[in-house]
């Protein structure tokens, strides 16, 4: 299949915590035309997984007290990297 390339977007859910499908729609139609496929969706209740994952938004140094706890959907795209 030869090289891929991946892009991750972050949506956060929507004030009532609700999934912001509206959002997700429009940025499967923007990534669509760019060559891109869904890989993976990933919804991360409370920032868990980025804290699993050790991301470095989830501890700081400078910012110990601030703690990310945001409902969000993370969305995995995939394409070939001739495409881009």
């Amino acid at each position: 299949d030869g090289m891929k390339e991946y892009s991750v977007v972050v949506v956060p859910h929507l004030s009532n915590g609700e999934v912001n499908s509206e959002r997700i729609a429009e940025i499967l139609a923007t990534k669509s035309a760019g060559g891109w496929r869904l890989h993976s969706i990933v919804n991360d209740e409370g920032g868990k997984l980025q804290s699993s994952l050790g991301g470095a938004d989830s501890m700081s140094l400078n910012a110990s007290t601030v703690s990310i706890k945001e409902d969000r959907v993370i969305m995995i795209f995939e394409r070939n990297a001739q495409d881009a």
